[in-house]
């Protein structure tokens, strides 16, 4: 797997302890009431940390927390904030599709947020492999990503605060498995934060769970709720939609 988007050149921009971007104000807190209660006496790790934001939201709940990013530039800042407060997390610079620093059956919560669309079809296989080898038996995954239907949203170019950086111009092959797309992303303070997804099938994913000794206990649609006009009113216009998935799972 390769960097893409470039998030080390951005970042700083994406620096922050409290909420600035969509999935901060939507798929985040989703996620954290999945899990703020299983994380007392857990080692868990969270694959795809960016600058650290979410593991610093749940280290105090953990017995241990490893955080990894493919991002030099995103590990620097992590690395910085837990050198200026330190949370006892373990930060690396890693691939999720080969978590060498991970000892195998060592993981009792695998956490990977807003990293799997980045991966192409073909990679599903390896990025699932690494969960079960990682994973105590009965230990748990949750995984967030963007939703397969994503790229419907911006084909209009219509949501004032997410915009396609590269036009669609052939529309019968704009939703073509495998096709990566990036979006330009404004945050709440006017910053432009360029995002990535790769167009997927949700079967891949699941034949790539049952195919490596995994069980997915359920998916959650997650849509923008209404509040986010109060919150983020910058993102008003995506009230309704459709923007993540949720996978719940285990090791069997």
């Amino acid at each position: 797997m390769n960097e893409k988007c470039n998030y080390t050149k951005q970042a700083e921009n994406w620096k922050r302890n409290s909420p600035i971007s969509l999935s901060d104000f939507v798929a985040r807190p989703f996620l954290f009431s999945e899990i703020k209660n299983i994380l007392k006496n857990k080692a868990v790790l969270d694959a795809g940390c960016g600058e650290g934001y979410f593991a610093r939201k749940i280290a105090y709940k953990c017995k241990s927390i490893t955080a990894m990013d493919l991002s030099k530039g995103m590990i620097k800042i992590a690395i910085e904030q837990e050198t200026e407060t330190p949370l006892g997390i373990k930060y690396h610079v890693g691939n999720v599709l080969n978590l060498k620093q991970i000892p195998d059956d060592s993981i009792d919560v695998y956490i990977s947020s807003m990293v799997v669309h980045y991966l192409l079809p073909k990679d599903l296989n390896k990025f699932y492999k690494e969960i079960n080898r990682v994973l105590k038996k009965n230990g748990q995954f949750f995984i967030l990503l963007c939703h397969p239907n994503l790229i419907d949203l911006y084909k209009d170019d219509s949501k004032k605060a997410i915009k396609l950086k590269n036009k669609i111009i052939d529309l019968k092959d704009y939703n073509k498995k495998g096709l990566y797309y990036e979006i330009i992303m404004k945050t709440i303070n006017n910053k432009s934060l360029i995002v990535g997804f790769v167009n997927y099938d949700l079967e891949d994913h699941k034949y790539s769970i049952n195919n490596n000794n995994l069980k997915l206990n359920y998916i959650k649609e997650i849509t923008v709720p209404k509040i986010i006009s109060l919150e983020a009113p910058i993102y008003s216009d995506l009230i309704g939609d459709k923007m993540y998935l949720f996978f719940k799972g285990k090791k069997i």
